[in-house]
């Protein structure tokens, strides 16, 4: 797909985005009022945290993962975040969008470059008594990087790692394992990965994840999580105001690089005309954030907080306050010291 279709993507509305709650044309009042009442029927899930796991009590299988998949049309990686009855991926889309717009960069490609690289590393550990079935596994996530990252057995289920000093250490919720299909969450979930993208200064894009579950299908014997043909999925939501510091630099930085590899192209134009509001020929951080094509296609579309970010706690206010995000993972056995 070309550039300028994109654009026109960008124009129209983002594939992958959760479903809009208003009434369209030609729906009755009724439907839309029923639609109404079944969302305020929708019962707040608390998150499952969890005190952070004691492997040296109760042993626990250790991952890193391998592979992070950005999402496609034809696998959108999206799931019900908000408890709804829909699934949803708003930011998949916008993922979408910003690969298929790299030119010649293998967006794809590149993250898995950048992965088996081991720096940075995600990493979790699983502590369960079944690896078939248990309604009360635990799951814990850290950052961290591979010992070695120049090793080449990083991957075969015995790669050492470490996880970082700066890791969060309380991003641990509880699950459940089911015929081998594991669902944990909802937790908050810190994950760090590359960002491959001509003109992006970040070398890696920093996301918070509330309200998020890992889904996939486990093994034993070797450990992993999820396979490149089935992979997992991990998914919840991104406040705005994180939104706003991580993605939208993002943003900002690749399409004004279109501009810097074409200044005079059609690409370049349909960018200014859609962004650059004072008509400086530069788009800054501030004209994406106030978009209002990008924020009428890219709404908040999850409630997940009660008040204002320096102090909000997680409930139902009614006032969406977060964008969905899934992406696809699969993990395979590692081994690191887990803190006791």
């Amino acid at each position: 797909m070309s550039k300028n279709a994109l654009l026109w993507v960008l124009s129209a509305g983002l594939i992958g985005c959760g479903a809009d709650s208003t009434a369209v044309e030609g729906e009755s009042e009724s439907e839309s009022e029923s639609e109404s009442e079944s969302e305020d029927e929708q019962e707040y899930i608390p998150d499952l945290n969890i005190d952070p796991l004691d492997c040296s009590v109760t042993p626990c299988g250790t991952l890193a993962t391998n592979r992070i998949v950005v999402p496609t049309q034809t696998s959108p990686y999206h799931c019900d975040v908000d408890n709804n009855g829909v699934d949803e991926n708003a930011l998949g889309g916008l993922f979408q969008l910003i690969g298929s717009m790299g030119g010649g960069t293998d967006v794809q490609g590149s993250i898995d470059d950048a992965i088996m690289t081991g720096d940075p590393a995600f990493l979790m550990a699983i502590q369960t008594s079944s690896w078939a079935n248990n309604p009360e596994a635990a799951f814990q996530f850290w950052l961290g990087a591979a010992v070695d990252p120049e090793a080449t057995d990083n991957w075969d289920g015995a790669g050492e790692f470490t996880i970082s000093e700066e890791s969060p250490d309380d991003l641990a919720f509880g699950g459940e394992i089911s015929g081998g299909q594991a669902d944990f969450g909802p937790g908050k979930v810190v994950i760090e990965f590359p960002v491959p993208l001509p003109g992006v200064k970040a070398s890696s894009l920093h996301v918070e994840l509330y309200a998020a579950h890992v889904t996939g299908t486990l093994t034993e014997t070797p450990i992993s999580l999820g396979s490149e043909e089935e992979p997992g999925t991990l998914c919840g939501g991104m406040p705005r105001d994180v939104f706003n510091t991580e993605l939208v630099p993002l943003v900002a930085d690749f399409v004004n690089q279109a501009c810097t590899d074409d200044p005079t192209g059609s690409t370049c134009k349909t960018i200014l005309g859609l962004f650059d509001e004072n008509k400086d020929g530069e788009v800054t951080e501030e004209e994406v954030r106030t978009n209002p094509t990008l924020n009428a296609i890219l709404p908040d579309d999850l409630d997940l907080f009660i008040g204002a970010p320096e102090d909000r706690v997680r409930g139902l206010d009614d006032v969406p306050d977060s964008i969905s995000f899934g992406l696809g993972i699969t993990a395979v056995g590692a081994v690191f010291a887990t803190p006791e």
